[in-house]
C-alpha cells in the first residue's frame, strides 16, 4: 500500500514539513515520482518500530485488506514462547538459535529463515535501544500458521548489535504472522508497548513468563483491537 506525505504524517502525528525532514535527515523510505513521495506502508511501520517514532491509534484497527481485529500482543507472546538461556557469540548465531526455537510448521525452511533474518541485519541493525532487537526480513515473515506468533528470547550473555544507543542486545523478539497485514499492525503493536515504562521495565529485568504475559495483557487493554 503506497501512501502520501499527507497519510504519513497523520500516522506518524507530525507535520507534513516534519516528513521532508526525516526523508532527508533520517532515511525515512520514501519513493520520489515527479515531484512527490509515496510511501510504502510496510517499510514505513519498520522505520517507525525501529527507531521509536510513535504512530496513530488508527494503525491497530482492521484494514479492508482482511477480517478481525488486530492480535493482542500477549496471546502472540503466548504462542511464540518465551526462552532463558540462549546462547551465542555474535548476530548470527544468536539468529540461528532463536529461529531453532521459533514455533514453525515442521516443513518450514529454517535455513531459508535465517537467511532473510541476516540479510536484513546487513542493511542495518534491528536493535532498537535498551538492550532489545527486533530481528525480522525487510518483506515481513509470513508463514503457513493458524495466529500470529512472537517468540521472546533472552539471551545468556548480551551481544553487541550495532544499536544507535551502544548497549549490547540481550532480549530478541522475533514475530511470524500468516498474513502481510497481521505482520504489519503487530509489529506496530509491539513497538508502541515497548514504550510502556511498565512492560519494558518487566522485559528487561527478564521476568518471569507470568509477568511478562500479564503485563502484556494490561498494555493490550489499553490498546484499540
Amino acid at each position: 500500500m503506497q501512501l502520501s506525505v499527507r497519510e504519513v504524517a497523520r500516522l506518524l502525528k507530525v507535520s507534513e514539513n516534519t516528513v521532508y525532514r526525516w526523508v532527508d535527515e533520517r532515511a525515512l523510505p520514501a519513493q520520489q515520482v515527479d515531484s512527490q513521495y509515496f510511501f510504502n506502508k510496510a517499510e514505513l511501520l519498520e522505520w517507525a518500530a525501529l527507531r521509536k517514532v510513535d504512530v496513530a491509534p488508527e494503525i491497530f484497527a482492521a484494514s479492508p485488506e482482511g477480517n478481525g481485529a488486530t492480535p493482542t500482543l500477549s496471546s502472540a507472546l503466548e504462542a511464540g514462547g518465551i526462552h532463558y538461556g540462549v546462547e551465542g557469540s555474535d548476530r548470527s548465531s544468536i539468529l540461528r538459535a532463536v529461529v531453532e526455537l521459533v514455533q514453525l510448521p515442521a516443513d518450514f525452511d529454517r535455513e531459508l529463515l535465517l537467511e532473510l533474518l541476516l540479510v536484513r541485519e546487513s542493511h542495518g541493525t534491528t536493535a532498537i535501544g535498551d538492550g532489545i532487537a527486533i530481528p525480522h526480513p525487510r518483506t515481513p515473515i509470513v508463514a503457513p500458521i493458524d495466529q500470529p506468533s512472537i517468540t521472546l528470547c533472552y539471551l545468556k550473555q548480551p551481544v553487541p548489535y550495532g544499536a544507535a544507543d551502544g548497549k549490547p542486545v540481550h532480549v530478541v523478539f522475533t514475530l511470524l504472522a500468516p498474513n502481510v497485514r497481521t505482520h504489519l499492525q503487530l509489529l506496530a503493536r509491539l513497538a508502541c508497548t515497548l514504550r510502556d515504562e511498565k512492560f519494558r521495565r518487566v522485559v528487561i529485568g527478564e521476568g518471569r513468563p507470568d509477568a511478562i504475559l500479564a503485563a502484556a495483557a494490561a498494555c493490550d487493554a489499553g490498546q484499540p483491537t
